[in-house]
């Protein structure tokens, strides 16, 4: 259990120097691929000077000066079973990773403010799981138990569970305020239904950044064809879906020589086909389809239009004519990422921490968004994986308005130290190989879009992840059209559920 903590000072000062080593590195002012492990070292040595705020550190959130929980410990139910969910709150002490430390001493300021504690109790679920918690929420929450304060779990999976009102309604409490920028305002229009949310998300869920669909692009195939930069393309505004079909098309390379495309040759695009692409969720937020649309507060099945059928046609060449794309049923974030390692893929759909995978990759590699379907689209939109923690207050928790306050006070101590130390450290010069990725990395985490059926998908009976089985095969796509107008008549009444079903709690 975590409690307060006074020796914020020197962390403080070291978050700073390595702030400004990443600036230095990712505008060209030091050696690319610099140990910013030197910078930390100094810091622990930097003399006690005033610091001045700017940029995120200067941000001030609500909540009062004199803010006082009492001594009162927060119990959080939350997932610890990889990385990015196990960094999110679950770190009891320093261990010298700069991300970590920020996470424990976030802990240490918010707790110290608010004078409270923290008390993890975690379960043992990664990303892709939350069914355990959920099990919780049954047997304990909905059975009137007070266990926990607060809950942080896979985004479908909590929401899956609304209409039982296991939680509080979060617009009625005082502290939080959702404009704030450390909350995605996104993601709280998509599940503010007759003005009630009962989960959120912003900058404390380390798995919502780190689960952000990009394409990673291999340096090394792209300078062996190509002319320029694949940078000054996305900067141009004209990274599509043609854009990745027409230089997908010059690359392949039957390297084993057999005469099949298969998965040791050199391809354009590689993508994951086990059961279901997840990455596909990816595409079709960056392409911004729109699965449901308002009339006079209910919401409507609204998928059958002519930009749907265009990115079916456009996915369609992407993926399936000639030899511009491979389809592996390998794992996501190894077999598949092991392509762009072994330089047989010129782009590869990946979550933005598959970086970490790619770190001792001998050649370069670079981050791109996910493509837009027209150039004249308007800037660059983004998705997450589904399983990216959401928070939630039990209707068991006594006064949530305390807890509110906590969570605000969390999630705007991530937007000030946490996230500059994963997002500027962590990725843009530890794992990133160039410059010019951390101004990619800004454009794909800069536009999360979120589609009301995606944020209720598995409670809706899944009607956003259809394009997950759809792309695979140019039969499926063909008749696509067809597929998603059956869909208007169920989708429509699971919709209806859940307006009545929200209009029906508290």
């Amino acid at each position: 259990m975590i409690k307060t903590n006074t020796s914020l000072r020197l962390f403080t000062l070291l978050l700073a120097a390595v702030m400004l080593a990443a600036f230095v590195s990712c505008s060209g002012g030091g050696d690319k691929g610099a140990d910013t492990g030197s910078a930390a070292a100094q810091a622990t040595e930097a003399p006690e000077t005033e610091i001045t705020e700017t940029g995120r550190a200067a941000i001030r959130d609500g909540l009062p000066d004199d803010a006082d929980l009492g001594g009162r410990t927060i119990r959080l139910l939350c997932r610890n079973g990889d990385q990015s969910t196990a960094m999110e709150f679950c770190i009891e002490e320093e261990s010298g990773d700069v991300v970590e430390d920020a996470v424990y001493f976030r802990n240490m300021k918010v707790c110290e403010r608010l004078n409270c504690g923290i008390e993890t109790k975690p379960v043992a679920e990664d990303r892709h799981g939350g069914s355990k918690i959920n099990a919780l929420v049954t047997s304990v929450i909905l059975a009137g138990d007070d266990e926990y304060d607060m809950l942080a779990n896979h985004m479908n999976q909590s929401n899956n569970h609304v209409l039982q009102g296991p939680y509080l309604n979060l617009a009625n409490l005082d502290w939080l305020d959702f404009s704030q920028p450390w909350w995605c305002s996104s993601y709280t229009k998509a599940v503010t239904i007759d003005g009630k949310q009962y989960t959120c998300t912003g900058e404390a869920s380390i798995s919502m950044i780190s689960s952000v669909y990009v394409i990673f692009v291999n340096k090394a195939v792209y300078g062996e064809h190509f002319d320029g930069s694949v940078y000054d393309i996305v900067l141009d505004g004209e990274w599509t879906l043609d854009k990745i079909s027409e230089l997908s098309a010059a690359v392949y390379s039957d390297l084993n020589g057999n005469g099949v495309k298969d998965y040791d040759d050199l391809v354009g695009l590689v993508y994951h086909t086990a059961g279901a692409a997840i990455e596909f969720d990816g595409l079709s937020a960056s392409c911004r389809l729109t699965f449901t649309e308002e009339k006079d507060g209910k919401f409507f099945w609204a998928l059958e239009n002519p930009r749907t059928a265009d990115f079916l046609e456009k996915s369609k060449k992407m993926l399936h004519d000639g030899n511009n794309a491979f389809g592996h049923p390998g794992e996501f974030d190894g077999e598949i990422l092991d392509k762009c390692i072994n330089n047989t893929a010129l782009f590869t759909f990946n979550y933005l921490i598959g970086t970490s995978h790619l770190r001792d990759m001998e050649s370069d590699y670079g981050i791109l968004p996910m493509p837009k379907l027209y150039e004249s689209d308007d800037g660059y939109s983004s998705s997450v994986h589904n399983g990216a923690s959401v928070f939630a207050i039990p209707v068991t928790a006594k006064n949530p308005d305390e807890i509110a306050m906590f969570m605000e006070a969390a999630n705007a101590e991530s937007y000030r130290s946490v996230t500059p130390a994963y997002f500027d450290v962590a990725l843009k010069v530890k794992y990133a190989r160039d410059d010019e990725a951390s101004q990619m990395l800004d454009i794909a985490v800069g536009g999360l879009y979120f589609d009301r059926a995606y944020t209720f998908n598995t409670l809706l009976d899944s009607p956003a992840t259809v394009f997950r089985t759809m792309l695979q095969t140019t039969a499926a796509i063909d008749s696509g059209m067809s597929t998603i107008a059956s869909y208007k008549s169920k989708f429509d009444t699971n919709l209806a559920k859940l307006t009545d079903g929200f209009a029906a709690l508290n």
